[in-house]
């Protein structure tokens, strides 16, 4: 290290692998000064180093903090921490369950930075290893605050960079290179003191220096090392030769094998020890040379015998199996010895602050521990027999990790031989010099079995493998010995009482039962007693339990129904077990507990349509009951999407048809989240809330001129196998034949790649079938109220909703045969029949939460109800979850889903099918964030299947309809500053509306004289979806730009308004506009909401400062102030007109008589120019043809609004 020049270093635990000593004398002989915040003189109550270093680097000052982990206690020689009576006299901050060294950390971080520390890095020896918890490197940035990044080690991982989260939440950056230089760690700080990482590897060249002054080193040991001292005919190994990763530390195998042989054999003990961690190195075949074996065995650890009983023994094992199946140095290689690691058992080993054994609190996972005898056959381990175990210093004296428990026992041979001389002799003594086929394999002779089934009657595929694996785990059931369950074998009385007994914990039995032939000091004494006490058996007649007896199918499932009931569990749920062929033969007394076992899935038959209640039970169905009872939780995976609004392919239509799916947003990408989540959980369910097929030219053009294609937008939903769509109120803006045409393909069969999707409206009711004073419930298109799902046996209702105010925003036309019902009482006549049939109730529903009571009705009908879980709802485009309490006073998750494919609601609900409870995790998950340069970025990738589908779809919008050239633009109409004064591209949209609402040809109402004349006044809003630089740029205009223009298919009126209500009108605008504190004008809520009123001769002022009703402070027509008489021809479109964005409420607020699409009012519609399939009346085609008329427009601003803005 000096050689190379190193400027730091902390302590690793191997550093004290030669004692204090020599690891202080580091701190003298080494350039590099040592750092360690945490490592401690106990005697001298002081660190033994400092705890951090600070260098400057231009103007930048960077501290450099020390952490040694606490584990060094047991990964080196814990004796060499202690004084001659055994008292700790170093530390390392172990104390607190981590707490200890956090607070040393911070303590070194704070005082850094008070010194000036623009950035700190720690400098580790800490690991991520969960062995190592709780001092590993994450959990130490965890807890902390204040660093920049930690450099690790110990755990050998390679890391080029992960972040992790503070205390505080900042970002960390963790690096680490692994292990023996295999990479370089490159850290880069900027002059603003941000850090980046990397690994460099790879590299070839050598420093001549350094290598010349490496080499000296080596030659003066090259003789030894090179040494042949014995030959293998098989290589020998620490590393998996199929893998490459490492198995010694967690796994048996041959070189482990081959050591501890060594240790047995040449010390003449009845068992051997050698822990994993303390072999290192591969030995390939052939010769194998000194220098090869003081690799394997690197640390001079003395051979040792001491006496251990089986206790100690299975202790050990215990201890260092704790970790399995991930590492641990500790991992011990055994000889003369056999066992298993159950990994269906947690680990129950207690250790004190410093990793030391403490004790077994709980179940064991090492089992079927076995011993060679004299015999050369292996026998069960006695726990209370002494054996002569050898192993060496570290292990069996110093308590090296943490096996302390033959620290204290009698020395048979002390410290004879090194470690690998002990190795060398074996092979040379007893193998007579050759490693042979006798260690062929690499993964061992299988003297170590790790298993999730200790049982050798149980195998997979087998109903009860995995029951039997959790009544083990769980220590409620055991095997019968010799590694045996009988899962055939029938079951008695006592061993039903002695489960279930420990299934409750078995919690202190105070009285006796007084049944006469329970045998005083039985295994089952205190299960019959506690049964008895609670109500689970009340014995026979003659006062007897009968304990031996076995036990039938109905009694078990009685005695279980009775635990549950004594458990305080709702037991009332019942089956029909006349579903069964002999349900019938079920007894009366037993009647009860079948009809509910039945019913939460306990008991599922015989698989021939039988219950068999009379037949006996087995141990495999008694453990399959108990697993069913405590894994009857389902997880279901409730997603949804809303107002899509023709996002179906990732496609921003105002962009160029080079972009054509870059768009961050679109179902094709939505498809990717839903298909990973579809992998991740079993049960899933889709929906889509409404307004999907309007928004977009791709859906338009597919409505309009394609009828003879499959809609692109149901398409996709058939394609990512939604399971409902709920139409939405812009569904109807095409017409009923249209919808009609749509909705049958969604709800069409099934193919090979398309599912068949229901469609839920369960408000929108057969009008045909109405009479005056009575409701029909017969459904529109007899489309089913609600859907069931079963999930696993959880049964989840999910009842459609459609927005009923689709009268006030669509012509009747366009919802003939629609009857709308009031949505509370839809959904309280179908109530009583969902709860009888369903375990859950979910509403998807196109409304808001409670902003309009005609529209937006969800929050009154969660309020008056106790039996709604949790709704999905669109319509508003918000995005959030709102809880909103039931009659109960329970709440009830409410998403609001946002539009444009933006986000996906996802509820996981987890249902216990045994308790009748449930809990949900709700979230709303994006589709897309912004990156570091504030641009949208989608998070999922295009899903290739729905992608290539729609492909053709798009690339017809856009070359057969969006690239059609219209017209020419002088110059450029900019959307910039809308709604802070008037704009070229607002006038053009109002004189097209003015152009195009009265009768230009007197052809389509011949009739009607007063059609003839175009109106004084056009209201609009600036409904654009493009951006802020220009709608329309001078040049070529095609027909996608009228897509930037306008965003949705409304169609206009001319009708009649007095001049108070053209001012109340402009009052209820004016009342969305503030000033901000730089004096700028914001809208709002949004441009779409804010409307301007043009005319030839017309002009208003806006008056902010003024109170919100009296902000309209002049209004003249030809420089004449309005009276609130006068008469106005107004062009205005459907969706205002029939109410919309609360104009029309607001006027009837403020003293006007304006009732909604008032046909008394209503001079023209350019409905009567809509025909089928062209749509020449629809907002975006009389734009279309306006320009196509003129030929070139030109930007030019005649409105002459304004807003008062302050000085």
């Amino acid at each position: 290290m000096n050689q190379v020049g190193y400027d730091y270093a902390t302590f690793g635990n191997h550093e004290f692998d030669y004692g204090m000593d020599v690891a202080l004398s580091l701190l003298e002989k080494s350039n590099a000064k040592y750092l360690s915040c945490n490592f401690t003189d106990l005697k001298e109550n002081k660190p033994v180093a400092d705890a951090y270093a600070m260098e400057t680097f231009g103007s930048l000052k960077v501290a450099f903090v020390g952490v040694s982990t606490p584990e060094t206690f047991t990964k080196s020689t814990p004796t060499y921490f202690q004084d001659a009576e055994g008292n700790y006299i170093y530390g390392f901050c172990e104390g607190g369950n981590g707490q200890d060294l956090y607070n040393a950390v911070q303590g070194a971080v704070d005082a850094a930075v008070k010194e000036g520390a623009d950035v700190v890095i720690a400098l580790g020896h800490c690991g991520i290893d969960e062995q190592s918890s709780p001092w590993t490197s994450r959990e130490i940035i965890a807890n902390t605050t204040g660093l920049d990044a930690f450099i690790d080690g110990h755990s050998h991982s390679t890391i080029p960079g992960e972040t992790v989260k503070d205390k505080s939440g900042n970002d960390v950056v963790l690096t680490s290179t692994g292990t023996k230089l295999a990479n370089i760690g490159k850290m880069t700080i900027t002059a603003e003191g941000q850090v980046s990482t990397e690994l460099v590897n790879g590299y070839t060249e050598v420093d001549a220096e350094t290598d010349a002054f490496v080499k000296n080193i080596q030659a003066q040991y090259e003789d030894k090392l090179n040494e042949v001292v014995a030959k293998s005919d098989v290589d020998l190994v620490v590393m998996d030769p199929a893998t490459g990763n490492r198995l010694i530390r967690n796994q048996e195998t041959n070189l482990g094998n081959l050591c501890a042989d060594a240790y047995r054999t040449v010390l003449g003990a009845d068992i051997a020890f050698v822990n994993g961690g303390g072999i290192r190195a591969d030995i390939p075949a052939g010769d194998i040379t000194y220098g090869q074996v003081i690799a394997v065995h690197p640390f001079g650890n003395t051979a040792c015998v001491v006496e251990a009983t089986g206790q100690e023994i299975a202790d050990a094992l215990e201890m260092t199996a704790r970790s399995t199946p991930g590492e641990n140095g500790g991992f011990l290689q055994v000889s003369g010895l056999k066992y298993t690691i159950d990994l269906n058992i947690a680990s129950s080993v207690k250790l004190d602050d410093k990793s030391m054994f403490v004790a077994v609190e709980g179940l064991r996972r090492v089992k079927n521990i076995q011993v060679l005898n004299q015999a050369g056959e292996y026998e069960p381990l006695d726990l209370e027999k002494t054996y002569k175990l050898a192993s060496h210093n570290y292990m069996l004296k110093s308590g090296g990790d943490g096996i302390n428990m033959f620290m204290d026992n009698k020395v048979l041979q002390d410290e004879v031989m090194i470690d690998n001389q002990v190795l060398i002799t074996y092979v040379r003594d007893s193998l007579k010099g050759v490693v042979g086929d006798a260690y062929a394999n690499p993964y061992g002779e299988g003297r170590i079995t790790i298993t999730d089934m200790p049982y050798t009657d149980v195998h997979e595929g087998q109903f009860f493998y995995e029951p039997v694996k959790f009544v083990d785990g769980q220590g409620y059931m055991e095997g019968i010995g010799d590694g045996l369950f009988a899962p055939n074998q029938t079951l008695n009385r006592a061993m039903v009482a002695t489960v279930l007994y420990r299934m409750a914990g078995t919690p202190e039995v105070t009285s006796t039962s007084n049944f006469s032939d329970v045998v005083p000091g039985s295994y089952y004494e205190n299960a019959v007693a506690w049964a008895a006490a609670e109500g689970i058996t009340l014995g026979y007649g003659d006062q007897t339990f009968r304990p031996l007896r076995d036990i039938s199918r109905q009694e078990m499932t009685t005695m279980f129904y009775r635990y549950a009931k004594s458990a305080g569990l709702d037991v009332s749920k019942a089956a029909d077990l006349s579903s069964f062929t002999d349900g019938a033969k079920a007894s009366p007394y037993a009647q009860d507990a079948m009809k509910w076992a039945v019913a939460v899935g306990l008991i599922q038959g015989m698989g021939d349509n039988t219950l068999q209640p009379l037949r006996l039970s087995t141990r495999g169905q008694f453990a399959t009951v108990i697993y069913r009872f405590f894994n009857s939780q389902v997880e279901i995976n409730l997603m949804a999407t809303s107002d899509v609004h023709g996002q179906v392919y990732a496609t921003d239509y105002t962009a160029d048809y080079s972009a054509s799916g870059t768009h961050y947003q679109g179902l094709t990408r939505v498809a990717t989240f839903v298909k990973q989540q579809r992998e991740a959980y079993e049960n899933t369910f889709l929906v889509d809330c409404g307004d999907l097929v309007q928004g977009t030219p791709l859906t338009y053009y597919y409505a309009f001129n394609q009828p003879q294609e499959d809609d692109p937008a149901m398409k996709a939903l058939r394609m990512m196998g939604y399971d409902m769509f709920v139409p939405g109120n812009h569904e109807f803006n095409y017409g009923m034949t249209i919808l009609q045409r749509q909705l049958g393909y969604l709800t069409s069969d099934a193919t090979e790649t398309e599912h068949s999707v229901a469609v839920g409206c369960a408000n929108y009711l057969d009008s045909t079938k109405q009479d005056e004073g009575t409701t029909d419930w017969s459904t529109w298109n007899d489309y089913a109220p609600y859907q069931l799902y079963d999930y696993n046996g959880v049964t989840v209702a999910v009842m459609g909703i459609g927005n009923p105010n689709i009268p006030k925003w669509d012509v009747p036309a366009n919802w003939e045969g629609i009857d709308f019902a009031n949505v509370i009482e839809t959904y309280k006549h179908y109530e009583q029949e969902m709860t009888e049939k369903a375990d859950l109730i979910v509403l998807a529903s196109h409304s808001g939460i409670d902003s309009d009571a005609q529209s937006d009705f969800i929050r009154q009908l969660v309020s008056e109800t106790n039996t709604i879980d949790l709704v999905f709802t669109g319509h508003e485009h918000r995005n959030g979850i709102t809880q909103i309490a039931n009659s109960d006073g329970n709440e009830i998750p409410v998403f609001s889903l946002s539009t444009k494919a933006a986000v996906v609601g996802q509820a996981i609900v987890t249902y216990d099918k045994i308790a009748g409870t449930y809990t949900v995790d709700a979230k709303n998950v994006p589709m897309f964030a912004r990156d570091e340069n504030r641009k949208w970025q989608p998070l999922y990738e295009a899903d290739p299947d729905l992608e290539a589908a729609l492909k053709p779809y798009e690339t017809a919008t856009w070359q057969d309809y969006m690239l059609q050239p219209i017209g020419k633009a002088t110059g450029n109409f900019s959307a910039a500053n809308l709604g802070a004064a008037p704009s070229a591209f607002v006038d053009l949209v109002n004189k097209v509306q003015i152009w195009g609402a009265y009768d230009r040809t007197g052809e389509n109402t011949p009739d009607n004289e007063e059609d003839d004349t175009p109106a004084q006044l056009s209201i609009t809003a600036p409904l654009t979806s493009g951006n802020a630089e220009n709608l329309i740029p001078e040049g070529d205009i095609v027909l996608g730009d009228m897509f930037k223009l306008y965003r949705y298919e409304n169609w206009f009126y001319q009708i009649t308004m007095s001049g108070k209500e053209v001012r109340t009108w402009l009052e209820y605008s004016a009342s969305k506009v503030q000033i901000r504190d730089d004096g700028t004008v914001n809208i709002q809520g949004g441009l779409t909401y804010y409307d301007v009123i043009y005319g030839e001769g017309f002009s208003y002022v806006i008056d902010p400062a003024q109170p919100q009703g009296s902000r309209i402070v002049s209004m003249t027509y030809h420089g004449e102030e309005v009276a609130d008489d006068a008469e106005f021809t107004v062009v205005i479109n459907n969706y205002r007109y029939n109410g919309g964005g609360d104009y029309v409420k607001y006027l009837n607020e403020h003293g006007c008589d304006f009732k909604a699409n008032d046909e008394s009012r209503i001079i023209y519609s350019t409905q009567y120019d809509m025909i089928q399939g062209e749509d020449k009346g629809q907002a975006r085609n009389l734009l279309a043809d306006y320009i196509r008329e003129a030929g070139e427009i030109s930007p030019s601003i005649d409105s002459t609004w304004s807003i008062l803005l302050p000085n």
